[in-house]
């Protein structure tokens, strides 16, 4: 199998699972890290595609937020020069000392200790039989239920959920969705939980679609998954269920050009808007922006006046990331080497800006962001204008990026792992609104093999391990 091959195949896989709302970019309709072949050149790495798939299993929580955050909702005027910041490192003179963590399925939350590493980052270390989201550990009970926790400096605290259970089955396209899911506010914040479970991935009858909830539309009314088809003949689909009613509503009727295959359907963070993928014989084809809100449905090419789209993805409510491809995308990509442009379109100002074209070497681009060499500066350029000189620290392909959820924060991260686990030597953060770079070494790391690593908030990482244990920076 080509290299291609596995991305498509993992990107499907990825597309048919809920989806986490912080992960290692797990998002199959996300651009993944772009990792240098030569200079205008980019190769993307399956093994990282492979890894991002493993958070979308082990994260499978997701709650609902507001978009906000003043840095989110800027966006450079046509023409305008990028603003220009220097960035400057800081290295933690004394090393995180990495034990491992007492592990085992106790069915709840232990608080094991923390580290406070040279003033730069706090480390707190878990037992936990569960997942972590936004501060959240959900732990999972002897008789399936999930107790939640807030996590804290010095420990986790439970909390109550207010919880109502939808299980239902409804007919569409010739097949039979079982819906089982849960829904209300946990920690004061709306929240979605998927709770199917009744067939594994091998005896799912051919008529048969397990459905999951992705997010609220509005306040009685949730997208549920009803993609479609096996393996190349999949769809991606989703319907609109009122939490009152039962009714659903095949909102996307129309919307997709009759014998089309979507590959992947993309929201934006209020779920009003959706950004529709195909691809023709596995190869990038049209993408549709669709306007749920008010009903409207566009090629994205026309909307944007960009076309050869490799990939599309919402940066925010209002602005999309767009790359571009430039040589013949099918004999390249055979040969792991093809060409981008990366653009952002602000979907109200209609404005383009183009935050690499074919001539940069990249290192990352995502999520309206992207790291790339200039003669001898790394810069980060973002999508509201920002332009920004590292200093200090060679930005090479030794490590890995992460943007977190308000973009004001890179994860970056040097894993030395030659298998399908995370051996990780440093781990910081690149602060986009203090203009720095905080980096800890871990000494003792090749003990953990931690399997996911990401954003539990916007200001702290973790890394996950299988056996029951977290590992959670805190970054000053």
């Amino acid at each position: 199998m080509n290299r291609y091959s596995i991305e498509k195949l993992l990107r499907k896989k990825a597309a048919q699972l809920p989806e986490a709302e912080f992960k290692f970019n797990a998002s199959p309709d996300q651009a993944e890290i772009i990792i240098p072949v030569r200079k205008g050149r980019a190769m993307r790495s399956a093994f990282w595609v492979a890894i991002a798939a493993l958070a979308v299993v082990v994260l499978t929580f997701s709650v609902c937020f507001a978009a906000s955050a003043e840095f989110r909702n800027t966006f450079i005027a046509a023409g305008e020069e990028f603003r220009k910041t220097v960035i400057s490192l800081f290295r933690a003179s004394e090393p995180e000392i990495v034990s491992p963590i007492p592990t085992g399925r106790s069915n709840t939350i232990q608080f094991i200790g923390r580290q406070n590493i040279d003033d730069i980052a706090d480390v707190s270390y878990y037992n936990i039989d569960g997942d972590l989201s936004d501060n959240i550990a959900m732990v999972n009970q002897p008789d399936g239920s999930i107790k939640y926790y807030l996590i804290t400096d010095n420990g986790a605290t439970e909390i109550t959920q207010i919880i109502n259970h939808v299980t239902d089955t409804i007919s569409f396209n010739g097949y039979t969705l079982h819906l089982k899911f849960g829904y209300g506010t946990l920690n004061g914040k709306p929240f979605l939980r998927d709770e199917t479970g009744e067939y594994s991935a091998s005896d799912i009858p051919e008529d048969v679609i397990m459905s999951w909830p992705k997010g609220f539309f509005n306040e009685n009314t949730v997208w549920i998954h009803a993609g479609f088809g096996r393996q190349a003949d999949y769809t991606a689909y989703y319907l609109l269920y009122d939490l009152r009613t039962g009714e659903v509503t095949d909102i996307l009727a129309g919307v997709i050009p009759e014998g089309k295959s979507i590959e992947t359907i993309s929201f934006s963070p209020d779920y009003q808007k959706l950004l529709l993928f195909e691809f023709n014989g596995g190869w990038p084809g049209e993408c549709i922006y669709f306007d749920a809100a008010a009903g409207k449905a566009i090629s994205l090419s026309d909307l944007t006046g960009i076309d050869n789209i490799y990939l599309c993805s919402f940066v925010n409510d209002e602005v999309l990331f767009i790359e571009q491809y430039h040589n013949e995308l099918r004999e390249n990509m055979m040969a792991g080497d093809y060409i981008l442009s990366g653009y952002c379109y602000n979907i109200s100002t209609k404005e383009t800006i183009k935050l690499f074209d074919e001539n940069d070497t990249v290192l990352y681009a995502s999520m309206g962001t992207c790291i790339f060499k200039e003669n001898e500066n790394y810069k980060i350029v973002t999508f509201n204008g920002e332009e920004y000189i590292v200093e200090g620290i060679d930005l090479d392909s030794r490590y890995l990026y992460l943007m977190n959820r308000d973009h004001t924060k890179i994860a970056i991260i040097n894993d030395s792992a030659d298998s399908n686990t995370f051996d990780i030597r440093e781990i910081g953060i690149i602060d986009l609104v203090k203009k720095e770079i905080k980096i800890i070494e871990r000494k003792g790391y090749e003990k953990i093999e931690g399997t996911t690593i990401g954003w539990n908030d916007s200001t702290s990482l973790f890394i996950y391990v299988p056996e029951g244990a977290i590992y959670l920076y805190r970054f000053k």
